[in-house]
């Protein structure tokens, strides 16, 4: 069974800043921003291949298609909740949100 962490965001609460992705393989636990088709998918990576990687949504019990090199965005840099930044201090986030 997939066990993945908690979802880390509020819907339509919190806010995140990204950014672009640098060279090289994204790690385990990062949270990207990848394109499939026309829809914008922010996901944990959960095993990475070295052709891309397999990821899952926090709240999903199933992994995403292969997610390829070229459809990678960005990484998630940090969580603004309530106005203040959720990945420092506080409350901790979980994974590796800033890398």
């Amino acid at each position: 069974m997939l066990r993945l962490p908690r979802a880390i965001t509020r819907q339509r609460r919190d806010s995140i800043e990204i950014r672009a992705k640098g060279e090289g393989l994204c790690s385990r636990h990062d949270v990207i921003l990848y394109r499939r088709g026309d829809a914008y998918v922010l996901h944990r990576v959960v095993k990475v291949r070295p052709d891309g990687y397999v990821a899952a949504g926090d709240n999903n019990a199933f992994l995403d298609p292969f997610v390829s090199e070229e459809q990678v965005l960005g990484v998630m840099k940090r969580i603004i909740r309530d106005g203040r930044d959720a990945t420092r201090g506080g409350k901790k986030v979980p994974g590796n949100v800033c890398r």
